[in-house]
């Protein structure tokens, strides 16, 4: 059995965070950090008891990920334009990270680039409340500059470099108060590039507003945004999904699904909005609304 670690303070969270003796760091009530946190390879980290703490970053970045980790039954608190959840790039094997029962404010950004050469996500039940990014780096292909999503899961790695990945539940926004700038963003870097294979991916509710201006065809910002570089086995959007911003698109798709599925609710508000489109492959399309 993995040692267990309870923490109740910060002070004692970075005790055990400096040991850097793999554990699962078990939290007990919020937590308030005053700079991000780096969990080492091998750690994990939940919250114990029925209610889910929060740990909260009010000055920086979230929690930072290495390899083999685990996050669970936690709030992770940032400022909406921060990272709540990142990965630390540059690592060769990123291991398995799984992701379960978290609400999150800010970015989860799960996102490589060159030297690393595989890894796999898990994400279940995750619930990106708020996120604002609008001013993070973006994935730009065809000429055009794709905004990040609240959940982004990217591999720009080198041309060996491969991620697995099963995503289910995966929640953004409010009707009332979507994030800002893209939803999920899935994406490879192309057909020469990192690869990502997305075993499945599942979707509550998804609000999004990109905040674009009207007649800006060089800027792209989707509800749903799976691009080149993704094969995946099923997709199945399963709740109402809404697209309030003027050049917003709800569901695109670059990559290669074999299978599709829509069973929720599809609308788009703004000017010029875009509903579903596909410029990769789809091996079967249904929509159940």
């Amino acid at each position: 059995m993995r040692y267990r670690t309870e923490i109740s303070s910060f002070s004692e969270l970075a005790r055990a965070l400096a040991e850097n003796r793999p554990r699962e760091l078990r939290i007990r009530g919020s937590i308030d950090c005053p700079n991000s946190i780096l969990l080492p390879p091998g750690y994990g980290l939940s919250g114990a008891g029925g209610q889910l703490p929060a740990l909260a970053f009010s000055n920086s970045d979230g929690l930072a990920l290495t390899g083999d980790n685990k996050v669970a039954n936690v709030q992770i608190i940032t400022s909406p334009y921060r990272k709540a959840i990142y990965l630390v790039d540059g690592l060769t094997d990123q291991g398995t990270i799984k992701l379960t029962h978290l609400a999150v404010i800010g970015e989860v950004s799960l996102i490589v680039g060159r030297g690393t050469c595989k890894g796999s996500i898990e994400a279940d039940d995750v619930d990106v409340v708020a996120a604002d990014c609008r001013y993070q780096e973006r994935h730009r292909k065809h000429g055009a500059a794709i905004l990040r999503g609240a959940f982004s899961l990217c591999n720009f790695s080198d041309e060996q470099g491969e991620m697995s990945a099963c995503l289910t539940n995966i929640r953004v926004g409010r009707k009332d108060a979507p994030v800002l700038g893209s939803g999920i963003l899935i994406a490879g870097g192309g057909e020469k590039r990192g690869k990502i294979r997305l075993d499945l991916l599942t979707t509550g509710a998804l609000y999004s507003d990109g905040m674009l201006e009207t007649g800006t065809p060089d800027e792209v910002c989707a509800a749903m945004y799976i691009g080149e570089g993704v094969m995946a086995s099923r997709v199945l959007n399963m709740d109402e999904i809404m697209a309030f911003g003027a050049e917003d698109m709800m569901l695109v798709n670059w990559g290669h699904i074999r299978n599709w599925m829509i069973f929720g609710s599809t609308f788009s508000e703004g000017l010029n909005a875009c509903g579903i489109a596909n410029f990769g492959n789809v091996g079967r399309f249904s929509v159940t609304s």
